[in-house]
């Protein structure tokens, strides 16, 4: 008993920092298991919270092919053509013949006559008036709707969202590289309890920015309450989170299928002129049945790579190599004999030797 002692204490004196105490190294385990509990949560939290802001890009930029075609088609268009009919049978059916004071036609007068006269003067000037009141209607209509005052809502909010989701990847890149640095951390709150804070301020940081993205996003929405996302493509987009939140899928497959139905949307034939109905159950049962299919066929390919190639046979290496140069002026052939080959060399190599 005493010569273990002895040994233990021999090894400390002469290397400290290899030989940790027991007790020391306890209480490093302890904080690594806690820092690890911390971090794992956090990271669960961000998985949850990506998933939640590039769900909500992908509704907001569907929201903007959605009204940015009814702004443009509907309101912007209409007007367009109707403002230049008016102006142009305005310049057809104005004009005046040019007269003299005492009524008599006037020659060398600056004035033109119409292009039009008489009775199809009379139906343009009807068609005029029809045309500006169908102006009205339409403009009336346009502000109604403010299709375009809620494609600038949505726009924003990409904008928005981008930025953040941009953030939020960054900041995930920390976590898949987080193991020694929780390790140095543990040590260093072990060592110097002092500076606890200090040492967990990249962890306490990580959670602060986290409820900094969620007021940013909450914001974000409440600035778009005016202007609420298409109802098919919110229906849509819930009930694929329903499905996730029966354990049918990952929160790592939630965005993959997400984008799988973001490209059912913006692949329909009639979108954005109208929404489709999908029916989102059987699409995903389409979707994770097609993955699967690819995952197995991939781990066949790698197993099938994985299978040990034939060695050459050395026996053909090794024969002697009879190599025939070009036919000189004589028309003799002369053979070159190259020695035998003690170990199989690259194709390269044998190709120089010839």
């Amino acid at each position: 008993m005493t010569d273990a002692s002895n040994s233990a204490t021999a090894a400390s004196t002469s290397d400290p920092q290899l030989v940790v105490p027991v007790t020391e190294e306890k209480l490093i385990d302890k904080e690594r298991n806690r820092l690890n509990q911390k971090i794992g949560d956090l990271a669960t939290e961000y998985i949850k919270l990506t998933n939640r802001f590039k769900r909500a890009l992908i509704e907001h930029k569907l929201a903007v092919d959605y009204f940015e075609f009814r702004s443009f088609w509907f309101d912007f268009l209409p007007l367009t053509l109707i403002a230049t009919a008016i102006t142009v049978i305005g310049f057809i059916i104005s004009g005046k013949p040019p007269q003299n004071d005492d009524g008599a036609a006037a020659e060398n007068s600056v004035e033109f006559e119409p292009l039009l006269t008489g009775q199809s003067k009379q139906m343009l000037s009807v068609l005029v008036g029809v045309l500006g009141a169908v102006s009205t209607l339409f403009n009336a209509i346009g502000k109604r709707t403010n299709y375009q005052s809620q494609c600038d809502m949505h726009r924003a909010a990409v904008k928005a969202l981008e930025k953040i989701c941009l953030t939020v990847d960054f900041e995930m890149d920390w976590f898949n590289r987080n193991g020694k640095y929780v390790d140095d951390i543990a040590r260093k709150i072990v060592q110097y309890p002092e500076q606890r804070s200090e040492n967990e301020d990249v962890a306490t940081r990580l959670g602060a920015d986290l409820k900094s993205h969620q007021a940013s996003f909450k914001a974000m929405q409440d600035a778009c309450c005016e202007s609420p996302v298409p109802t098919r493509v919110i229906q849509a987009f819930t009930l694929l989170d329903q499905i996730h939140g029966n354990g049918s899928c990952t929160a790592t497959d939630l965005i993959f299928y997400s984008h799988k139905l973001w490209k059912e949307f913006s692949t329909y034939r009639w979108w954005p002129l109208k929404a489709p109905r999908i029916d989102v159950t059987e699409k995903y049962d389409e979707w994770w049945e097609k993955k699967n299919k690819k995952a197995n066929r991939n781990d066949n390919s790698k197993k099938d790579g994985a299978v040990k190639k034939r060695e050459p046979n050395d026996d053909a290496i090794n024969e002697t190599i009879v190599a025939k140069p070009r036919m000189n002026s004589s028309d003799e052939t002369k053979e070159l004999k190259v020695p035998l080959l003690t170990t199989p060399p690259s194709y390269g190599a044998l190709a120089s030797n010839v």
